[in-house]
Parts: structure tokens; C-alpha cells; sequence
């Protein structure tokens, strides 16, 4: 009999599915969600349920209070299912709930915590973030870290258990969605006007934290025959076109709007490097969708996906940024799906994982 595993998380999202459906393989798992969609970003949820191999559930009352959501519920799934492991998401109500009410369950199970941390949130974190770290850190049986620095500062400070797990998808279906989508390919050189360009891509949201100016400015720098797709929307927008414009680089760049999977994976096939500049981000799921589908990527040193890729840059220098961009321009263009970049699949960090559960 498989032993009983139950996450609380806050919502389904796309790069937490085949992870979760990884889990499922080897658990009877089940996985509560607090909300039908995540507060920053809303996807298509009848999309993602294509992808899910899982028993899913939802907190029964959740409530925005002060910025916070408030759920209710966690005791009934707990006495119910019965599990012999609960993993919370970070160090919020779905870890705190738990552990008040480990005590006075019937049947004792293990604790644990999903972490996106990355090792710039661990330096600077202080004051009750810390304290709330370190609190937990004595006393759950482990942690699961997206970044081996952070697993280290888990592992290395207070001995607890912290295997690493990117947020990654499974490599094979990423790949296979990719490959019946590939005639899309030309479609988008076709409508975009890059025939014959070297295409550097940004995915994301246009808000101040993802260095968009900064992008822009190193861009301005990068060969005359690259152009620079911008796959996202956000309240930056107008501004973006105002610098493009300003640095006489308006007739190199392209706003794509905001994309969803599958059809926005067949940009890291245009693309011949994809580019990550944030001044903070705890992970970067993109780095992985790029590595896994044979795109280079230039990555932020802040960002915690940089220990995959062998591009890391500081996020406030254009022209290192520049050389780094320019540096992967030469490569030829690939006329079939690009071989990936990954050394490792999820499925090799799960099994990590699983040993350690």
C-alpha cells in the first residue's frame, strides 16, 4: 500500500502539475487547493486539468483579509484522509495550520514544506521572515528547496532534511506538446517579420521586478540582425514602447501579448536564446521550459533557476548582458525540435525526493 501524502497548496498553476503528478506515482496523494486561481495571475484551468494525474480538492471557505487569504477546512481533510506525510507551501497558513494541529491527531504524520527561496530571499531575509524560517527549520521533518544553496542553508544550519527539486516539468510531455505544435514554428516567424533574424525572447510579466528597462538598454547593444519578442503583458507596456523608441530600436521589438501553454512553448523553438533579468525572482519556472526544450538561457544572478544555466549574469550591467546575448547568436538554427539542455529530468529529482520522504 502506497503511503498517504497530502499537500495544501494555493493554487493550480502550470509549473507545479507534472510535479505533482510525479507525486502521485509514488504516493496515494491528494492535493488541497486554497483557491481556484493564484492572486497574482489567472490561467486556464480546464487547460491544466488535461495535464493532472492527481486527486485534487479545495479548502471549502477562503477570504481576502488585509491582502491575505484566510482558509478554513484543513482539520476535516486531515481526520479524513488520514495521511502519513502533510507538505504545506512555504511558510504560510498551509504549513502553520498543520503543525497547530499535528498534536491532536489521532494518527501522527511527518511535515513538510514546498520552498521556492532562492538564495537572495535567504540573505536578505529578516525580522519575522527569519524568525519564521528558523522557527519551522527546528521543527518540521524537512524541506523541499528549488535551489541547492538554499537546501544547503536548510541542511547545512539546522540538519534537516532539504532535497532539491527545480521547478521543472516532465521533460517528455513538455516535449511532446511541443512537437505536435512545431508547423506553428514558421507561423509565428511568418506574422512577426523575423524571417532571417536572430530572435532573443523574454516570457513574462512587464512589471518593475523583471528589468525590462534594463533589457531593453542591453538589447539596444545586441547585433543589428536580432530582434527582441517580448511574450507578456503588464502595466509597463507603454512604457517599454517609449524607451524602444527613445533608444531607435522600436523597428526590433515585438509585443506578442500574453500567451499560455502550449502555444507560448513554441517561442523557445523561434528563439535562438531566452533571457531572464529580474532584480529578484525566487525561481523562474521559464529557465526550465527553455532549458528543457534546447534553448540557451541568460539568466539573472538574483534569480534562483541560475544554477541551471551557464549564462549567469548581474542584472545591472548591460553590457555583460549584451556579451552574453551576442554569445549565443552564432549557433545554427535547428529545422526540428532542439535536443534539451537539462542534465537532469524532474523525474531524477522526485526519486530524490521520494528516498527522502
Amino acid at each position: 500500500m502506497k503511503p498517504k501524502l497530502l499537500i495544501f497548496h494555493p493554487a493550480l498553476a502550470p509549473y507545479r502539475v507534472d510535479f505533482f503528478s510525479c507525486l502521485a506515482e509514488k504516493f496515494d496523494l491528494m492535493v488541497v487547493f486554497q483557491n481556484r486561481h493564484l492572486r497574482t495571475q489567472k490561467f486556464d484551468q480546464e487547460r491544466l486539468g488535461m495535464n493532472v494525474r492527481f486527486r485534487r480538492e479545495y479548502l471549502p471557505h477562503s477570504r481576502l483579509i488585509g491582502g491575505r487569504v484566510l482558509s478554513l477546512g484543513y482539520t476535516r481533510f486531515i481526520r479524513e484522509f488520514r495521511p502519513d506525510i502533510v507538505m504545506g507551501s512555504e511558510f504560510g497558513q498551509t504549513l502553520i495550520v498543520p503543525f497547530l494541529l499535528r498534536p491532536f491527531m489521532r494518527k501522527r504524520f511527518r511535515l513538510w514544506t514546498l520552498t521556492d527561496d532562492s538564495p537572495s530571499d535567504i540573505k536578505n531575509c529578516s525580522g519575522a521572515r527569519l524568525w519564521v524560517r528558523k522557527f519551522f527549520a527546528r521543527r518540521l521533518d524537512g524541506v523541499v528547496a528549488a535551489n541547492p544553496d538554499t537546501a544547503g542553508w536548510y541542511s547545512g544550519g539546522f540538519g534537516i532534511k532539504a532535497p532539491v527539486v527545480p521547478i521543472i516539468a516532465d521533460e517528455a510531455r513538455l516535449r511532446s506538446e511541443v512537437s505536435e505544435l512545431y508547423p506553428l514554428r514558421q507561423d509565428y516567424i511568418s506574422k512577426y517579420g523575423l524571417e532571417g533574424k536572430k530572435v532573443v525572447l523574454f516570457v513574462g510579466r512587464f512589471n518593475p521586478v523583471k528589468n525590462l528597462p534594463m533589457l531593453l538598454e542591453a538589447f539596444a547593444r545586441v547585433r543589428e540582425d536580432a530582434s527582441l519578442v517580448l511574450v507578456g503583458e503588464g502595466e509597463m507596456r507603454s512604457l517599454l514602447e517609449s524607451r524602444a523608441r527613445d533608444a531607435g530600436i522600436s523597428d526590433r521589438i515585438v509585443f506578442t501579448g500574453r500567451m499560455e501553454m502550449p502555444e507560448l512553448l513554441v517561442w523557445y523553438h523561434v528563439a535562438s536564446v531566452s533571457v531572464l533579468l529580474s532584480t529578484s525572482e525566487r525561481f523562474g519556472a521559464v529557465v526550465g521550459e527553455s532549458l528543457q526544450l534546447g534553448c540557451p538561457v541568460v539568466c539573472s544572478s538574483e534569480a534562483g533557476a541560475a544554477w541551471l544555466c551557464d549564462a549567469v549574469v548581474d542584472p545591472r550591467d548591460p553590457d555583460r548582458i549584451a556579451m552574453a546575448i551576442n554569445g549565443f547568436l552564432d549557433a545554427p538554427s535547428w529545422d526540428t525540435l532542439r535536443p534539451s539542455l537539462m542534465e537532469h529530468d524532474l523525474g531524477y529529482y522526485v526519486e530524490h525526493l521520494v528516498e527522502c520522504l
